[in-house]
């Protein structure tokens, strides 16, 4: 099989947080699907960042067949009953960062590929990218030299609680949400922990729209309340609360100067720096 998928992102550096989110996110909704291996590679200088994400994917046998596609090869799984497909995540000077999918590594699992990274892609808000030989529209080019030139520096604002709903439904999976509210746990591929955040929304005296982050850093009895104090000063996002017989971490945010990345960066160093602190005062994952 010689052809191949490719999707195309606004940014131009590889976010490892945010990918791992969407991967971990889209494998949740694949049962049995897993990350087998991740294979990272940087520039040529070791201090430069990350700009090439190798993944292998672990399939179950019965979740590659009920994703058959009409261009599958009919082979056998391996040896320990499963299936194994890989994608890659690159980002170069003249590209930009990309996902692709190969029919070359992917032939016999192709069906079932081809939707999870759609899903990661969407969830990216990646931009598939169509064959040379399949784009027949000649206006096409100027639809595609105009989000080169536009969209690629862009970054989406969220200025109000709808706008927040929208990317995050897309962005991440919900542990749970209401009126004003949503739920969900960070997830990294370096570790077995994860660590749950909950948003919220509020308006000041004025009107403005905010956002609260709050996530559980352990129980009372196992912070001092001076220890507490002494590593709000530490902390570089979020101050440590009491909310009941529980420490949070909780930071807020005005709505008109929050982005997609910056909601995306807040979230995941609310969630690390909790996940952080619960392990050196409780030792456990509870949280």
């Amino acid at each position: 099989m010689s052809y191949e998928i490719t999707f195309r992102f606004h940014w131009q550096t590889i976010d490892r947080r945010k990918v791992e989110r969407a991967v971990q996110a889209t494998l949740r909704d694949f049962h049995g699907a897993a990350i087998e291996l991740e294979e990272h590679a940087k520039g040529p200088a070791a201090e430069e960042e990350v700009q090439r994400i190798a993944y292998t994917i672990s399939l179950p046998v019965e979740l590659v067949q009920g994703h058959r596609d009409d261009y599958d090869d009919l082979l056998p799984p391996a040896d320990n009953g499963r299936f194994y497909g890989t994608f890659v995540l690159q980002a170069d000077d003249e590209h930009g960062a990309y996902l692709m999918l190969e029919g070359k590594r992917n032939g016999h699992v192709w069906g079932l590929m081809s939707e999870i990274v759609t899903s990661i892609a969407e969830k990216l808000e990646g931009r598939l990218e169509q064959d040379e030989e399949e784009d027949d529209n000649a206006g096409d080019d100027a639809e595609d030299e105009a989000w080169n030139e536009g969209d690629v520096l862009e970054d989406d604002a969220l200025l109000d609680w709808a706008a927040l709903q929208d990317h995050v439904q897309r962005a991440y999976a919900l542990d749970g949400d209401g009126e004003g509210w949503f739920a969900t746990t960070v997830m990294w591929t370096d570790t077995p922990r994860t660590h749950q955040v909950r948003v919220t929304y509020f308006e000041r005296d004025k009107g403005e729209p905010w956002v609260v982050l709050r996530s559980a850093v352990c129980k009372r009895e196992q912070l001092a309340p001076e220890e507490a104090l002494r590593r709000n000063d530490e902390l570089p996002v979020a101050t440590l609360a009491l909310s009941g017989d529980v420490y949070e971490l909780v930071y807020s945010f005005p709505m008109e100067a929050l982005t997609a990345s910056r909601f995306d960066m807040l979230l995941d160093q609310v969630a690390a720096d909790a996940d952080d602190l619960e392990e050196l005062f409780s030792g456990g994952d509870e949280f």
